[in-house]
């Protein structure tokens, strides 16, 4: 039985001989291990020298068999690709006689071109060869329990008969002979099946591949399959290149890679030198088209090798996409350079060899070895005069030294997506999940390289990536953190077809027949203030740059390169005098054009300390405006992992969801943008507003302050694109929703009531408790006081009133004579509240012409008065007087503390049509925080929604909804940032309307803030709601120019777009969540059905019945989604269960086939719980019902947990809550990390969706969300 196992026999190691002897019946069985033994290195091996020759099999199959096998076991690729004679530091014939259990031929050079060629060309079409054989095998069960020796011997067969030009019987023979040496007869007879199998289908031409068709999520699939790589890849391609550009890409990565030479200059080696060579060789090579040092070979590197080249340093293997990134950097004799994550050391070599020996490049990584390595290298190749090694993490050296350097070349660890060709494995190695920490990880890498450049110097960022996650996003983020640092396009350097829109290095594998990568050149400020910056015939002081942070293009532009020529190579004490009066004479004759200047995004901010001016301009911008976007900022979305949207929830209770988080969170900033159309400069006018807000307390309630959550990911999202909290808190603007001004101005008249109550006498005692022996005393004290000051009073008005009586001169000042409305009062300071309403109901039970005031004043404060009144009709005068003297003050200050809802108010009276992107939960904290409490329901919400915002367009639904711009989008992805950089992308680069080559023209915006109008500027700061805004507006412009709307054809002004027949379909459609998946009309409150290519997102499970959806809490921690689901159908039939949810650990929600077992599973499992006999105990159920802690519900209770303000981090532990299940003694849960089903690297065969979800969405749905929320999408 241990043989149809195993094969292998146990080889003991040197410690064998100190364990203890084995008993007598054990002598004679032997044991076996897996297909693959991995004895320690330098352990002794008695049975080492015992292997038999084995002549019938292939020794290039078998080692290439044994070489997979260490590559899926974790070993270097590279390594054992192209490895000969040794594996693992021993010999790999005898690693393979150890491994197989027999010895092979040696291998001669044609086995090891074979080896390479089948090593990687398997691992490269693994995802397709395990497709095929787990369709041949016709039970995927046989393909699952597949031996991993066994599954790799296949692999080469398939991969041979149907990619190599091999004779197909050969083929299969030498295969079946190696699977019965290696494993066993009856795996040589499955091979043999398997095989011919194969070549049958072959010849019929019927390979069961998938078809490209369906959904894009299942095309994505197919076209992985078909052509070998995961789907992740795919789907995110796709969404970037589009499908016939991705199809293109995966090609190219499994075609058989090319190789560059580079002659190394640096030893005097030219490539003429090199050309020579290899003709000597008979290497065919064709010459670079793109440098001058470069050389391609297709074959022959075998040839090269043996030749010494690389050994003896004339010359490299290196792509020539590695060499342009050298090419941005300039390396230029007696510079000082240094090369950040240098090893393997290639472009430090190539940068040492440029320089000419004069100069410093310095080489840091956090690998000695590889180091080491590199600088042996450097000394073959004769430049290791100029280039000093460090092993350092560049954090941890950036933060030590102070040097700093001419130029820095970060070479930053990537996901490598753009060399799969050369690198097969790394399409299996590679996760979704990795580009989220690497992308963590570059941009600390770039702040830690950023502090090296010295002031003028030069910071070149690369990467072998093709995703603009790695590549353009993070330099992006890295401008918006250092404004210091400007982009240098690159296309001085390399040649055009490699420069991208921004100037930015690009390679496309497909395109450009070269490794991808990416490289941004990027200039750091200088300090010479007498030196200004310019483009576009626009000049900028560099005093000026440190004072605002303006980022403008490098110092040493196209212009002043055309006017010097070479030399721009001198040294600087040549070029900066001649250089500096050249920038001089252009500023001069360009001084009068400043309007087409690129300066910083024009964006009014506005705080409380400018907000009466700023309103007043924008109700003149939007009263003559064609429509208002609008953006916020939120200090968070979901104040629980199981409030986020789920496909489970049901339209009411997203919308449920939705309300807890406006309830929850606060805005602190909103983006306000008015659009009007310029029919004679045709184009748009755009006022982009960024207002801070702040809930701050500006009444005097009485009530508690505001409150609201934070997430703390919403707040490290805004820190990192340079959020203000200071501004916000500080300066930011209040506001009175208009229920909290109802509310004030109801206190106002109950305080009026109040005052037109204190001449009632009958009321006198009112409130107050009968005095006790305490209160006595002093109310007769004060009635002594009061009459001794009022008799000295009355006196003074007799006699000269320099004789009057200060009563004020004792009891520490608490009485003080004043003057209030021209009359004579004394000022109660010192006393409690309790001695006041004392004191005033002293004054009046007893004296007739002494009146009690409050009269407050600024900051709340208060002051109380007895004022001396002479007549009965003065009494009433007074009392008038100061009633309305404070309905005036609260009035006023009740209008102040409206403050930002103005704008609202505005926006709401003028009609105008509010465009907004994915903005569903903008418009509800509108409506939240400006007009009222969220009404319970969606209909109500929208009912009252339409009486203040009749037209609101979502620039999401717009997009995915309309196959015209789907095309113009070519599919991609519809978040904001995406969205503009597609449609307007004329704006971000400030170029005209017709330098767009497109078919359909774009619509020219100009910006205007303090009547000064813009076309050219930096771009704004994105997540910042003004900018944000301004985003929107223009994406809703273009996309009305592409809906062929002629903005020219209305004779009005301002324009009623929403009567447009093109535009009237899209307008009051949102998405009701921010995972766009149901969208609400605002016209009718209700749930309408997707239409459009890319609007209806995919969906892991069928349609949902939410009558027949249960939820269960509590259940044993341990149980997975799958499990509960087996559980239930044990008892309620196969069928019964049609997807389980899990919502989070604690919670699932099963969908029942039937809306009867709803019933009956509840039913049955309180008549379990309720039993303490056998039966229950041995109950299908019991696994769900164990500890006795299980609870629950239909889907109603669902709604009413979503409905409730509770918010625990756990489902449960809210359910608990709401259900009052609160006695229940809680227990501690112990989280499970539930795994992807199946073996490591056979996924690609079966990725059927699992009922396992963490709540999550698809892939591309997550990087929105990430997005949205801190912008909404």
């Amino acid at each position: 039985m241990a043989q149809v196992l195993s094969l292998q026999e146990v080889f003991h190691s040197a410690d064998t001989r100190h364990a203890r002897p084995a008993k007598p019946q054990e002598r004679t069985t032997h044991k076996f291990k897996t297909s693959v033994s991995v004895p320690k290195r330098g352990a002794v091996t008695p049975l080492r020298k015992t292997h038999k020759l084995n002549s019938d099999v292939s020794p290039h199959r078998a080692v290439s068999a044994v070489r997979l096998m260490r590559i899926e076991m974790g070993g270097a690729f590279a390594d054992l690709l192209n490895e000969k004679g040794k594996g693992s530091g021993e010999n790999e014939m005898g690693y393979v006689g150890r491994t197989l259990g027999f010895r092979t031929k040696d291998l001669d050079d044609r086995d090891l071109r074979l080896v390479t060629d089948v090593v990687g060309g398997t691992i490269r079409w693994r995802r397709y060869l395990d497709h095929l054989i787990c369709s041949l095998c016709h039970d995927e069960r046989v393909f699952r329990s597949m031996e991993p020796l066994l599954l790799q011997i296949l692999r080469i067969g398939f991969y041979e008969i149907l990619k190599l030009d091999m004779p197909p019987y050969a083929v299969v023979d030498e295969n079946v002979r190696l699977a019965k040496a290696a494993l066993r007869p009856g795996a040589g007879n499955l091979v043999n099946g398997i095989l011919r199998k194969l070549l049958v289908v072959k010849d019929n031409d019927s390979l069961p591949l998938p078809k490209v068709e369906g959904d894009d999520r299942t095309q994505a699939r197919a076209l992985a399959t078909i052509h070998s790589h995961p789907v992740w890849m795919v789907r995110r391609w796709t969404k970037y290149l589009g499908q016939e550009e991705t199809v293109r890409l995966m090609v190219w990565n499994n075609s058989d890679p090319s190789f560059s030479l580079r002659a190394n200059c640096g030893k005097g080696f030219s490539r003429d030198d090199l050309v020579k060579q290899l003709q000597l060789l008979k290497v065919p090579h064709e010459l670079s088209l793109h440098l001058d040092d470069f050389v391609r070979i297709r074959t022959g590197m075998q040839a090269v090798l043996q030749a010494g080249l690389l050994k003896q340093g004339l010359c490299a293997v290196q792509d020539e996409s590695a060499g342009m990134v050298v090419s941005v950097v300039d390396p230029q004799p007696n510079e000082t350079i240094i090369d950040c994550c240098a090893a393997p050391g290639g472009k430090t070599l190539y940068m040492a060899a440029l320089m000419k020996h004069h100069g410093k490049v310095y080489a840091i990584d956090v690998n000695k070895g590889r180091l080491r390595i590199l600088k042996d290298t450097a000394q073959v190749h004769q430049v290791d005069g100029i280039i000093t090694t460090v092993a350092a993490d560049l954090r941890t050296f950036a933060e030590e030294t102070k040097e700093k350097y001419d130029k820095v070349l970060l070479d930053a660890p990537c996901s490598g997506l753009g060399v799969l060709s050369k690198r097969a494995d790394l399409r299996w190695n590679r996760r979704v999940e990795d580009l989220e920490e690497l992308k963590n990880l570059q941009d600390e890498l770039l702040d830690a390289a950023s502090t090296l450049v010295r002031p003028g110097g030069v910071l070149v960022y690369s990467t072998c990536s093709i995703d603009p996650e790695e590549n353009e996003e993070r330099v992006e983020a890295f401008l918006l953190r250092h404004p210091e640092f400007n982009i240098d396009p690159v296309d001085r350097w390399v040649p055009a077809a490699f420069v991208s829109n921004r100037g930015f290095f690009a390679s496309n594998p497909a395109k450009h027949s070269v490794d991808g990568a990416f490289a941004a050149r990027l200039v750091r400020a200088s300090e010479q203030r007498n030196i200004m910056t310019y483009e576009r015939g626009e000049s900028l002081s560099l005093s000026l740059w440190d004072s605002f942070h303006v980022r403008t293009p490098n110092p040493f532009t196209h212009r002043a390169a055309k006017e010097y020529g070479q030399e721009a190579k001198m040294s600087k004490k040549q070029w900066l005098p001649r250089l500096s009066s050249a920038l001089s004479r252009a500023y001069c004759s360009s001084s009068a054009s400043s309007s087409s200047s690129s300066t910083s995004f024009p964006l009014k901010h506005v705080t409380k300390s400018n907000f009466e001016s700023a309103l007043a301009e924008l109700r003149t911008h939007v009263r003559a405006a064609d429509f208002v976007a609008i953006d916020l900022e939120m200090t968070g979305v979901i104040s629980a992992p199981w409030r986020e949207s789920f496909e489970f929830d049901r339209f009411d209770v997203r919308y449920l969801k939705v309300k807890d988080s406006v309830e929850k969170f606060a805005v602190v900033q909103f983006g306000v943008c008015p659009f009007r159309w310029d029919s004679q400069r045709q184009s748009f006018i755009a006022h982009p507003h960024n207002f801070f807000v702040f809930p701050r307390e500006e009444l005097l309630s009485g009530g508690p302050s505001h409150e609201f959550l934070c997430q703390t990911s919403s707040l490290e999202f805004l820190a990192k694109y340079q959020f203000d909290f200071n501004t916000c808190i500080c300066e930011g603007i209040s506001y009175l929703s208009r229920g909290q001004e109802a509310e004030a101005l109801r206190r106002l008249t109950l305080h009026d009531k109040r005052l037109s109550d204190l001449s009632n006498n009958s009321e006198d005692g009112e409130g107050t408790p009968l005095p006790n022996i305490t209160d006595v005393l002093f109310i007769n004290r004060m009635k002594d006081r009061l009459r001794e000051w009022r008799s000295g009073l009355l006196q003074t008005t007799r006699n000269d009133t320099s004789q009057c009586h200060d009563p004020s001169k004792d009891s520490k000042q608490q009485f003080h004579t004043v003057f209030f409305k021209m009359r004579p009062a004394v000022s109660l300071n010192g006393f409690t509240s309790h001695q006041l309403n004392l004191i005033r109901m002293v004054t009046k039970q007893h004296f007739n012409d002494l009146v009690y005031i409050r009269v407050c004043g600024e900051n709340f404060w208060c002051e109380h008065l007895v004022v001396y009144t002479d007549t009965e009709s003065d009494k009433a005068l007074l009392l008038t007087e100061v009633k309305n003297e404070y309905h005036r003050d609260a009035e006023k200050k009740i209008k102040a503390a409206i403050g930002f809802r103005h704008v609202i108010d505005l926006l709401s009276s003028e009609k105008k049509l509010i465009v907004g992107h994915n903005c569903f939960l903008d418009i509800a904290h509108v409506y939240s925080k400006f007009l009222g409490p969220l009404p319970s329901t969606a209909e109500e919400f929208v009912s009252s929604l339409n009486k203040h915002f009749p037209c609101i367009v979502d620039t999401k639904i717009l997009l995915n909804s309309s196959h015209l711009l789907q095309k113009r989008m070519k599919k991609a992805s519809t978040s904001l940032s995406s969205a503009y950089l597609l449609l307007c992308r004329q704006i971000t680069l400030g170029v005209d309307n017709g330098s767009n080559s497109g078919s359909c023209p774009s619509v020219k915006v100009e910006v205007e803030m303090d009547d000064t109008r813009s076309t050219d500027w930096n771009s704004g700061a994105k997540h910042e709601a003004g900018y944000d805004a301004f985003m929107t507006g223009c994406i809703f412009a273009q996309a009305c120019q592409h809906l062929s709307i002629d903005f020219n054809q209305y004779s009005t002004s301002p324009l009623n777009l929403a009567l447009n027949e093109n535009l009237e379909k899209h307008i009051n459609r949102l998405y009701l969540s921010w995972i766009n998946s149901n969208i609400i009309d605002l016209a009718t409150g209700k749930q309408i059905d997707h239409v459009g290519s890319n609007s209806r997102p995919s969906k892991r499970f069928s349609k949902i019945v939410f009558e027949n959806v249960v939820l269960i809490w509590r259940f044993p921690s341990k149980l997975k989604a799958r499990e509960i689901k087996e559980c239930i159908c044990k008892v309620f039939g196969p069928t019964s269960v049609a997807s389980v949810f899990r919502v989070d650990e604690s919670a699932v929600l099963v969908h029942f086939s039937k809306p009867e077992f709803v019933s009956d599973f509840l039913l049955l499992k309180e008549t379990l719980e309720g039993s303490n006999d056998v039966i229950s105990a041995v109950h299908p159920l019991s696994g769900i019902l164990d500890g006795g802690k299980t609870c629950a519900a239909d889907y109603e209770t669902y709604k009413e947990i979503c409905r409730s303000p509770v918010s625990r981090a756990l489902l449960a532990d809210s359910a608990d809550d709401v259900v009052g299940l609160g006695w229940m003694r809680k227990k501690t849960t112990v989280l499970v990390g539930e795994g992807h089903r199946g073996d490591e690297g056979r996924t690609s065969v079966d990725e059927e969706e699992e009922y396992e979800s963490s709540g999550s969405c698809s892939s591309r749905d997550v990087v929105e969300v990430k997005e949205m929320r801190a912008t909404h999408m």
